[in-house]
């Protein structure tokens, strides 16, 4: 046959069916007349349009192959990277939470140590005030304690100085005493010195 023939058995093909149900490309239609006709011989043109229809299924098929396969690694690539910024995300929302509290504990330590000085600032201001209290009031009860020794002092003193006038008071009373005991025995003496040299004029006048 002509090549008129070979072209009326590609147009008639077009409604042949593959043995899977679906419908026949015309490579499927040219393999089924070459099946159903094997005394049929084809030309040159039609075995070329054959191999290169063959060729372009399989290159279709291959980029359908190669885009779903790229579309399915964009997919996981796309999923690996939501997944990887929700974890980065809930990893710095965590470490923003440790931070701030640590930041928050530390403000409460720096508190406590505040509280703690002043407190103990306080408690020295006290310790302080009554040392200086207990000090006032030992030296006031030192002073009272040399006031009354020196009010002691001077009224022993005064006593003394008392006693001492009032024994050279006794002293020269008693010297005064020893001199007037002199006194009269010496005027005692003197007349008694008188009478005996009356006595002894008299009787010498008498023995004249």
């Amino acid at each position: 046959g002509g090549p008129s023939s070979a072209g009326g058995g590609f147009a008639g093909s077009e409604g042949c069916f593959s043995p899977s149900g679906g419908p026949t490309s015309p490579l499927d239609s040219l393999y089924h007349k070459m099946l159903s006709s094997p005394s049929r011989k084809l030309s040159p043109s039609e075995v070329r349009r054959a191999s290169e229809e063959r060729q372009a299924r399989a290159e279709k098929a291959r980029q359908a192959m190669a885009e779903e396969k790229l579309a399915r690694l964009a997919q996981a690539n796309q999923s690996r990277q939501t997944v990887k910024s929700m974890m980065e995300e809930k990893a710095g929302a965590m470490a923003a939470r440790v931070d701030s509290k640590i930041a928050r504990s530390a403000e409460l330590r720096q508190a406590h140590l505040a509280e703690r000085v002043q407190k103990a600032v306080e408690e020295t201001k006290k310790v302080a005030e009554v040392a200086f209290i207990n000090q006032m009031l030992e030296k006031d009860k030192k002073l009272a304690l040399q006031e009354k020794l020196e009010e002691g002092e001077t009224r022993r003193r005064q006593a003394l100085e008392a006693l001492q006038q009032r024994g050279k008071g006794a002293a020269a009373a008693v010297e005064e005493a020893q001199e007037r005991r002199k006194m009269l025995e010496a005027e005692r003496r003197e007349q008694l010195f008188d009478r005996q040299r009356r006595k002894m004029a008299a009787q010498v006048k008498l023995e004249e």
